[in-house]
């Protein structure tokens, strides 16, 4: 995962204010990620695709996951304040966020959606 994220970071450290060629580069990344889906990232989780999506003038890339056993919510949900430690202060990661906005959905193994754990600059400290 960490070799996309770095290919991310290239495409799009020189599209920083043109939204249609960001995006565009971001459906072209989400392509490439794809190929190798699906993809087990731990012990239950398993990314099934990535998407890009332009909301309010900002991109993100959202990981669709599903899990392959249940988890607790609140669990699930703690986990944003970790993922958001490794985007703000990973150097490879942190540029991306300037960009882009990521987001992990999850769902349980039937398909049903659980969560979805956003991240952006902003919440950087």
């Amino acid at each position: 995962m960490k070799n996309y994220l770095l290919v991310l970071l290239f495409l799009f450290a020189g599209s920083e204010g043109v939204l249609a060629d960001t995006l565009s580069n971001c459906n072209e990344q989400a392509a490439e990620i794809n190929k190798s889906a699906p993809q087990q990232i731990d012990k239950i989780t398993i990314l099934t695709n990535a998407v890009c999506t332009s909301d309010g003038g900002k991109v993100t890339l959202q990981y669709n996951n599903k899990l392959t056993e249940p988890v607790d919510l609140n669990k699930l949900n703690g986990l944003k304040s970790i993922m958001l430690n490794q985007w703000c202060t990973n150097p490879d990661l942190k540029p991306l966020l300037n960009i882009i906005n990521i987001r992990y959905s999850y769902m349980d193994s039937k398909g049903k959606f659980l969560a979805n754990i956003d991240l952006s600059k902003k919440e950087c400290k």
